[in-house]
């Protein structure tokens, strides 16, 4: 069976800006021998755990410290089938508000185009888009159109909302030609760090409470909440669109240990519950499991989601590397999902239905 993982990262330290990592670490991560020694001295910072904060960072370090997107596309390799293929999602960090970024935008994107040039047949790559970049929109079209891109990304927690009405040119293309989208529906995750304006809350469509209440990580899960994509969907009825990390571990963790949490506003909406009912409606939504699937706990209401929820044709598989790098190495996270969900379930989130999900009409 020839694997899709339709959810993977290649970004390198030159993509982020100088404040994405806390402490400042990102201005030491410039030069290899300096990144190596601190990903060992956070390592160890805690001997006893490797799951703890420092950890997370030191792995992320390390992963991340290649000299390419190739070398970093070209590691992921090994851990694969041979002919197994992959949805790349790049990422624009210039507008989060977290400082300077190295490496210019279109770099990165020329970087992945060469990653696709090389193994054209096994990379599709995704353009990031943000509407605050000036025409955004004919930058996806030469990306899609010139340089053989499959697919857009979105990652709203960057500060921006997917009902923001500059996206939707962009969106009216992708339904028109049936173009992939993956968006980050999840709580946490990169997010923006500066003050969430009243002209960022004017494309916003959904009733809030009072955001001075929340931190910033909460506030920025406004952006990426499901619940926007009710509306978005309204717009645009055949959008094809995967709600990546199928909403986040926070969300398994409660439907699984806190099923009847009161919903007070929209911050205690289940995101796994939201996702399910807008991907049952939508013929062209789908969700992914990365990175959320880390955890074994999680398993057993995956495979009830698939099976008894009838769920097996919209989940796509996904692994979110080099993020889920963090927690377990990437060999071992598709062998425990393909192992306990089994075969004939496994080749449906991760063939059949990715198939689907990357055919364009262009």
């Amino acid at each position: 069976m020839q694997i899709y993982n339709v959810h993977i990262h290649t970004f390198t330290h030159e993509a982020v800006p100088d404040g994405f990592l806390p402490f400042k670490l990102a201005h030491f991560v410039k030069t290899p021998w300096i990144t190596k020694k601190l990903g060992l001295l956070l390592h160890h910072i805690n001997p006893f755990s490797d799951n703890d904060i420092f950890d997370r960072y030191a792995k992320y370090l390390i992963a991340g410290d290649k000299k390419d997107q190739m070398h970093v596309f070209e590691n992921i390799l090994k851990f694969y089938p041979e002919g197994s293929v992959f949805g790349v999602l790049s990422m624009d960090m210039h507008y989060m508000g977290a400082g300077k970024v190295p490496q210019s935008y279109e770099e990165q994107l020329k970087e992945l185009a060469a990653v696709e040039k090389k193994y054209k047949d096994q990379v599709f790559p995704f353009i990031g888009v943000d509407p605050r970049r000036p025409k955004v929109f004919d930058l996806v079209k030469r990306y899609i159109e010139d340089h053989d891109f499959a697919g857009i990304k979105l990652y709203p927690p960057l500060g921006f909302f997917p009902t923001d009405e500059r996206l939707y040119p962009i969106y009216e293309y992708a339904q028109k030609y049936n173009i992939p989208i993956t968006t980050h529906c999840s709580r946490g995750g990169v997010h923006f760090h500066g003050e969430i304006t009243k002209e960022m809350l004017k494309y916003c469509r959904l009733k809030l409470p009072d955001l001075s209440k929340y931190n910033q990580i909460q506030k920025c899960s406004i952006f990426s909440h499901p619940s926007n994509y009710r509306h978005l969907l309204k717009d645009f009825p055949n959008l094809k669109i995967n709600f990546a990390h199928f909403g986040g571990q926070p969300d398994w963790e409660d439907k699984i240990f806190n099923p009847k949490k009161d919903i007070k506003n929209i911050f205690d909406i289940n995101y796994i519950d939201e996702i399910i009912e807008i991907v049952e409606q939508y013929k062209n939504a789908y969700t992914d499991i990365s990175s959320t699937l880390h955890s074994e706990k999680f398993f057993p209401l995956l495979r009830i989601l698939l099976v008894e929820k009838k769920l097996a044709h919209k989940v796509l598989f996904g692994s979110d590397y080099y993020m889920v790098y963090f927690n377990k190495r990437e060999k071992n996270y598709c062998l425990d999902v393909r192992g306990y969900i089994g075969e004939e379930l496994f080749k449906e989130i991760a063939h059949t239905n990715a198939v689907k999900f990357l055919k364009t009409s262009l």
